[in-house]
């Protein structure tokens, strides 16, 4: 029989008030594929704010030195979280309770599917039209940032998928295969 190794942490990370949303004594937030902290002392890149200094997220830019900027500056920076084979992409660290605060719309994914699989003129996805998601009152209803199942997510990224998922089906309403609508599509 061989002996276990059992470790526990015996005091909370001494940056925990950094990553509210996550237990002080859990490592990496379970997943030290994506995070690594060796120190435990990683430095919190950008910290993502709302106008009013709510702390929202934080992201991973790969600098050592902390910036702080509005959800509103990182926008139109063009930087996101929440696709990794995009050219503008930086990892997410954690998510504050702030974003789960008034300072985004919230949805679950089942809101956003219900409003995607309704079918609609291909033209009623422009600004301002029934099916623009981000202007919709159903939908984003002019919020910059909202939540998916807590996830943040910027407005008009969540506002591609009704267009998507109508464009998907009507390339195969006309007959082609689910590979060449989604190809056509993208």
């Amino acid at each position: 029989m061989r002996p276990e190794i059992v470790s526990r942490w015996f005091s909370p990370d001494p940056l925990s008030d950094e990553f509210p949303s996550w237990s002080p004594y859990v490592f990496t937030n379970d997943n030290p594929i994506r995070f690594t902290d060796p120190t435990g002392l990683a430095p919190v890149d950008i910290v993502v704010t709302a106008k009013d200094g709510t702390k929202l997220f934080t992201l991973d830019d790969g600098k050592k030195a902390i910036t702080t900027v509005t959800a509103q500056q990182l926008y139109r920076s063009g930087k996101q979280w929440f696709e990794p084979q995009a050219d503008n992409y930086l990892p997410l660290k954690s998510i504050s309770v702030g974003a789960s605060s008034n300072k985004s719309k919230h949805f679950t994914s089942d809101e956003v599917q219900e409003f995607a699989n309704e079918d609609r003129w291909l033209i009623s996805y422009r600004q301002g039209r029934s099916g623009d998601w981000k202007s919709s009152e159903r939908g984003a209803d002019g919020f910059l940032l909202v939540t998916v199942n807590d996830m943040p997510y910027w407005a008009d990224a969540i506002g591609q998928i009704p267009f998507a998922v109508d464009k998907v089906t009507d390339e195969i309403g006309d007959g082609k295969s689910t590979g060449e609508a989604v190809n056509e599509t993208v």
